[in-house]
């Protein structure tokens, strides 16, 4: 038996943090993903391959599929987390077990460190494999709001708003007329996406909140021109500067910055959304940035 299965990476538009309590939020599933293939064989044991975007094995590890404990690993600390991963698997679908004998290969079109997606990407794959709900699996194991996981088998971007393990997705045509002019700039540095999600959980919040942040979500959909975009920016990340008591992270690196710079996703690292007039990608470039892609070029639209 083999199975072939492909992921779309993400980015976390609107919503950042506050999906996680509810809010409507705004995700578009990137152009670059990741690959997940199996080919069963008959001896009792998962091989699990994992490329990076060189085609090099950035880890392997044996299982055995009676008892899955790990037989080698090249990472310990890694081969724990897919360990528990496919315990959970395993407690949502017991008689997949019989089936998990085999070799996995996945392969990664971005770079590990960017924040795209790697586990979603995981997760998305490992459900489908398996026949259960990726959202079950997601709560049973690494824990989050799933907007990754509607990313991973999207066209479109969507507006996603959690709810158990059967979240509200709805697709949406997010290509907006000024879509030429915004930019995905990486800064240098991945994020420890559940690091934030684990301080978040001291930050209270309340229906008010999540309804502000509902009607950001909708007016950032409906924006149709650069001057109303950049001014809802401005109006999203200062809510979520005084919600996260941080300062937004144009006030921190790029203030003489003419446009808008918007964090995406765990605040302080990974992606930010850059928009503006002229020659954007040479200011960041002259900041000391220099992997930048105009938005089309990563993003599905």
């Amino acid at each position: 038996m083999s199975a072939s299965y492909y992921s779309h990476g993400k980015l976390l538009i609107t919503g950042e943090y506050m999906v996680l309590r509810g809010a409507k939020a705004l995700a578009v599933p990137t152009r670059l993903g990741q690959t997940f293939e199996f080919e069963a064989h008959e001896i009792k044991e998962l091989h699990w391959i994992a490329l990076d975007r060189s085609q090099k094995p950035w880890f392997t590890a044996i299982f055995s599929t009676a008892d899955l404990n790990v037989i080698s690993s090249s990472n310990s600390d890694i081969a724990r987390r897919l360990q528990q991963l496919l315990q959970s698997v395993i407690a949502l679908n017991p008689i997949f077990k019989i089936q998990m004998s085999g070799t996995v290969t996945m392969q990664l079109e971005f770079d590990r460190e960017w924040g795209l997606g790697s586990s979603s990407c995981l997760i998305s794959s490992v459900a489908r494999w398996s026949s259960i709900n990726p959202y079950a699996l997601l709560e049973k194991s690494f824990g989050g709001s799933g907007y990754d996981l509607a990313c991973a088998t999207a066209t479109s971007a969507v507006c996603f708003q959690r709810s158990g393990v059967n979240p509200k997705i709805e697709g949406i045509d997010f290509n907006p007329p000024f879509v030429h002019q915004l930019y995905l700039v990486y800064l240098n540095q991945k994020q420890n996406s559940q690091k934030e999600v684990n301080a978040f959980k001291n930050i209270a919040t309340s229906s008010k909140t999540i309804e502000q942040m509902n009607a950001l979500t909708a007016a950032a959909i409906r924006a149709e021109n650069l001057e109303t975009w950049n001014a809802l920016v401005t109006e999203h990340e200062d809510f979520m500067g005084a919600l996260l008591q941080k300062k937004p992270v144009q006030q921190v690196l790029f203030s003489d910055f003419n446009g808008s710079v918007k964090s995406l996703g765990a605040w302080g690292g990974d992606f930010v959304l850059a928009s503006g007039e002229g020659d954007v990608a040479t200011y960041f470039r002259q900041q000391g940035f220099t992997t930048i892609f105009k938005y089309e070029t990563l993003v599905l639209v």
